[in-house]
């Protein structure tokens, strides 16, 4: 079998068409060591967001998030819906229920169609449920803060 030397005039030439379905084109990552409280039930950005452009119009998004929280009060509940482009995608999000004395790691994937070669972007935001109690995201323990992680696969 004859090798095949590549150099950059080749690899210009290479296209997403011309690669096996299922393949992942581009990988996109955010992420966050940072601790922030929300203490209303109206959802507000946790910091973690990433932006993606799309190769295809028929392009496949896989959205992962790995995150940590401390304490989740007694009597309330935490949720984490994920964003896109500014708005909720209704049905994906995190829920952590009381009481999580020392807090909780959490990890979701979602798979989206984005029907768009704009840029895209996706974020976690967080609440709580019930008025009168406080939502965190993120954790930190004496070595210091948890890595938060969002990632993007087209």
């Amino acid at each position: 079998m004859a090798l095949t030397r590549i150099n950059n005039n080749s690899l210009s030439a290479v296209t997403s068409a011309g690669l096996p379905e299922g393949s992942v084109i581009q990988v996109v990552q955010d992420t966050f060591q940072n601790k922030v409280t929300n203490g209303t039930t109206t959802p507000a950005a946790t910091g973690l967001s990433a932006t993606i452009t799309p190769s295809s119009t028929s392009s496949k998004i896989l959205v992962t998030v790995y995150g940590s929280c401390e304490l989740v009060q007694s009597g309330t509940t935490n949720i984490y819906p994920l964003y896109k482009n500014g708005s909720s995608l209704n049905g994906t999000f995190m829920i952590l229920s009381d009481p999580i004395a020392d807090g909780g790691a959490m990890s979701a994937a979602f798979l989206d169609s984005p029907s768009t070669t704009s840029a895209t972007t996706y974020a976690l935001y967080f609440y709580t449920e019930n008025s009168g109690y406080t939502a965190s995201f993120g954790s930190q323990t004496a070595a210091g803060y948890y890595l938060n992680t969002i990632t993007l696969m087209e």
